[in-house]
């Protein structure tokens, strides 16, 4: 599907007029002569070229534009175009006021006409109709009768004096809360819905709202004044930006737009209720009040405020999805599909049982039936097994998407939004390279733009982190720069905020301090920042500072929760066992006790203290957490203790309730893989490591190597931790911890060695795993023969009573008492010792002393 562009027809002598319609529109929406067509005797081939790849035509009607021979041409090959249904739209724009509708082409009569001589209002006009092209063109919205009428009835009440001003629509993403409030409030409240919309971040102040919706409303042409206005509302007392940020909602729904507000962590607190900031706002608006608002959100709000409408969209019913698979099935054949026939009732029937009632799994599954056929999928189920994964992302293998495409996807997935400009500059491509890529990026869905701004897919930004990796760090040194000469042009009169923002996020990794000083920033940018670090990066030192500065910035108890629990965690990480249990003292202040017992299971576990772990992870589940993170480590700690039964009770626990919401997470595959090979269930085992590359392809490579190494396929085994760490573009400690062992068994002793001197390089690691790193390094030395140096590198070992332990100690013995001079009253104590271990390891595999690797796969 080609991106809805505009053919912009028009006199040389307009051009000035044209081209800033034209730059408002953006390259890669419109096709122009002076950006695009050839000279001379290609010009008549260019713009049928150019009318071929429109989807709409715009007449720019001027005394000078009628009279020109080739805007009359391109007007007749305009008019065969729409003819033969290349062109789906056409548009009149009379720029002056001498011309009558009269002197138009016949044809043209009938099209949509409008008088302007405002560059950006004629191009919003334009980009309406692209818009409802690009709608057009999207996945079909059926289904929804009863949702409609119910808003719209819920609006627009009968027999009541004062109707509803504020609502809410919820339900899982992706299920079309946002095209369910463009359907209704346009013809219910002669409102536009906002195109972007206002993203309620974790931490956001009454303050920080007042920002974003003043960044849209109050007029600035210089970065200087921009900062004026924004630290002016930073300044204001709570009701002074409660009044401010109203003030300017009545100015939005006054020219017809509807502000809408999309929960992005920050609409609700801790317990479900409504943040404070916004129950301030709704609280505020009078019954009769000028300012319609809506929220977007996965949750629905506590029962309160009778005047909110709340409506709740829910799966599809049976009937609904299947016709939506037969709609989706019809366009697939009429637009692109190689397949000759549609599909049968009963393959209908099949692909709408296990897709559950929701769109997004009806578009995957399609999309898969396109590529491997109906029989396939119908076959292996197990292609869902990652809904989140497969609903919303196109495969990125099957577009066989460009490096340079990469690149932007790369960028955007974490910074976003950028203009055209700095991405260009960002990722050293050409402008023209740069609009195709986003065009087809766009296209693809990768890509949304909002207010001019490129933002990568919401749905796509984790997978794309985990296909590409993160931005490097010189390639955000560019991306600094290119951001701070745009803010310091004059003559740039786009979104600041966003820019500074990213700024800020940006100078964390640069350790720049300061531009933190310099630009503006919300607290939810610090919250990003500390979860990007933790979750992606796993750099936990920097996490460590992040939570410093955010402990100062922090505004209420839910914000000390957060800060304080990521705090907490990275000191856990960094084995700083005595300053993690500081914070989770602090963290009691302010987070519930279910909350606090289970952070105090995390820090034992982590300390490998599994039983003091589950006796607090019980706690919290006395206190009521029993969700599936609780459960995950629960089972982990059941696991390690020997207690299988329970494992497998907390693993089965946790499927089925992924089961019931049509997912499934790796780690409680992986731990159900664990358990299924402790028991020896090598079906099970199988299964489940089967499952887990749907999920994580690193993962699914770990696992499937500590299976076959304890099966004892030890070159298989390094075979497959080799892909789990070139699957990876930031490996985990276990990972290379494996690959270090597999290395050392089968004898390839240099290359351990260098896996193990890049463990001690990786600054994220920092001192942790001292044990595991000790243990290998002594495996190292029995492997080439080096038993003194063995003997001495073991003794440093803290924890005495593992497995691991026992069974290199025991062979570290056996090499020390066989090729060193001892003296004799040394030897017979240690023989004595080395004939202890040696039955006390008599029973158990090989390939089981190495356990304790697996108890660093970190899970939270």
């Amino acid at each position: 599907m080609s991106i809805a562009k505009a053919f912009l027809s028009h006199s040389s002598k307009d051009k000035e007029f044209v081209t800033a319609v034209a730059n408002e529109l953006g390259r890669q929406h419109c096709i122009v002569d002076k950006q695009v067509f050839e000279t001379g005797t290609e010009f008549k081939q260019s713009i049928q070229d150019g009318l071929d790849s429109s989807s709409v035509f715009v007449l720019f009607a001027s005394k000078n534009s009628l009279l020109s021979d080739w805007v009359n041409f391109e007007v007749e090959e305009a008019w065969y175009k729409k003819l033969e249904r290349n062109l789906q739209k056409s548009l009149v724009s009379i720029i002056t006021d001498s011309i009558d509708i009269e002197q138009l082409p016949i044809w043209l009569k009938r099209a949509k006409i409008q008088r302007g001589n405002v560059a950006k209002s004629v191009a919003r006009e334009i980009r309406t109709h692209l818009d409802q092209l690009r709608e057009e063109r999207k996945n079909p919205f059926v289904g929804r009768t009863g949702d409609i009428q119910t808003l719209q009835e819920a609006l627009t009440p009968a027999d009541v004096e004062f109707p509803p001003h504020v609502f809410f629509v919820t339900g899982l993403p992706g299920i079309g809360r946002r095209s369910l409030i463009q359907q209704v409030v346009e013809d219910s409240l002669g409102l536009k819905p906002l195109k972007s919309p206002f993203r309620l971040g974790e931490g956001f102040s009454i303050q920080d709202i007042c920002s974003s919706v003043a960044n849209l409303n109050e007029p600035y042409t210089t970065d200087l004044r921009f900062q004026q206005i924004m630290r002016e509302i930073q300044a204001l007392s709570k009701e002074e930006a409660l009044d401010r940020t109203l003030v300017n909602l009545r100015r939005m729904t006054n020219n017809g737009e509807l502000p809408i507000f999309l929960d992005e962590g920050g609409l609700f607190d801790s317990d479900g209720n409504l943040s404070e900031p916004i129950q301030s706002i709704i609280q505020k608006l009078s019954l009769n009040d000028e300012a319609y608002i809506a929220f977007v959100s996965n949750r629905r709000p506590l029962n309160g405020n009778q005047s909110i409408v709340r409506i709740r969209l829910n799966p599809l019913k049976t009937e609904d999805q299947k016709l939506l698979i037969r709609t989706l099935d019809r366009k697939y054949l009429r637009v692109s599909s190689t397949r000759q026939k549609s599909l049968k009732s009963n393959e209908i029937s099949e692909l709408a049982a296990y897709t559950a009632g929701y769109p997004p799994s009806a578009y995957a599954a399609m999309e898969q039936v396109e590529e491997y056929g109906i029989d396939i999928v119908l076959a292996d189920k197990n292609r869902f097994v990652e809904l989140r994964i497969d609903q919303f992302l196109k495969h990125f293998s099957k577009e066989k998407l460009s490096e340079s495409e990469k690149d932007i996807l790369r960028l955007l997935a974490s910074y976003s939004p950028l203009p055209l400009r700095v991405i260009t500059l960002t990722v050293l491509q050409d402008i023209i390279i740069t609009s195709n890529n986003l065009a087809r990026l766009i296209d693809l869905s990768f890509v949304v733009v909002e207010d001019g701004l490129y933002r990568v897919s919401d749905p796509i930004e984790d997978a794309a982190i985990k296909a590409f990796g993160l931005t490097g760090f010189e390639v955000i040194k560019i991306l600094v720069k290119s951001i701070i000469d745009l803010i310091d042009d004059p003559n740039y009169e786009e979104q600041r905020l966003d820019l500074h923002r990213i700024l800020y996020r940006a100078s964390w990794y640069l350790k720049d301090k300061k531009i933190q000083r310099k630009v503006i920033f919300l607290f939810t940018d610090l919250i990003k920042t500390i979860k990007s670090l933790y979750d992606h990066e796993r750099n936990y030192p920097k996490v460590i500072e992040a939570t410093e500065v955010a402990l100062n910035n922090c505004k209420n108890k839910s914000d000390y929760e957060t800060v304080i629990s990521y705090r907490a965690k990275a000191f856990i990480h960094q084995e700083k066992w005595q300053e993690a249990e500081q914070e989770i003292q602090k963290f009691k202040e302010y987070a519930p006790l279910r909350n606090f017992y289970y952070l105090e299971g995390f820090l034992n576990r982590k300390q490998r203290k599994n039983q003091d772990a589950i006796d607090f992870y019980l706690e919290s589940r006395r206190y009521g957490r029993d969700d599936e993170a609780l459960n995950r480590e629960l089972g982990h700690c059941y696991f390690f203790v020997g207690n299988y039964e329970k494992a497998n009770e907390c693993v089965q626990k946790v499927l089925q309730r992924q089961q019931d919401k049509k997912r499934v997470n790796f780690y409680a595959l992986d731990l159900q893989a664990q358990i299924a090979i402790a028991l020896g269930d090598v079906n099970l085992a199988k299964r489940s490591i089967e499952q887990l590359q749907y999920i994580d392809e690193s993962a699914h490579y770990y696992r499937k190597s500590r299976f076959e190494f304890l099966l004892g396929d030890k070159y298989v085994a390094e075979q497959d931790a080799e892909k789990a760490k070139s699957s990876d573009n930031n490996p985990r400690f276990q990972t290379l911890a494996h690959l270090a062992l597999c290395k050392i068994v089968n004898g390839k002793v240099d290359e351990a060695e260098s896996i193990l001197n890049e463990i001690e390089r990786n600054q994220q690691f920092g001192a942790i795993n001292s044990d595991i790193r000790k243990g290998l390094r002594t495996r190292l030395a029995i492997a080439r023969s080096r038993y003194e140096d063995a003997f001495y590198l073991i003794t440093e070992i803290r924890d005495k009573s593992s497995k691991s332990y026992k069974g290199i100690r025991r062979d570290v013995l056996q090499g020390y008492l066989n090729t060193c001079v001892i003296p004799d009253s040394e030897r017979t104590k240690l023989d004595a010792e080395l004939t202890i271990l040696k039955a006390e390891l008599t029973s158990i595999n090989e390939a089981e002393l190495a356990t304790e690797i697996d108890s660093y796969f970190d899970i939270d």
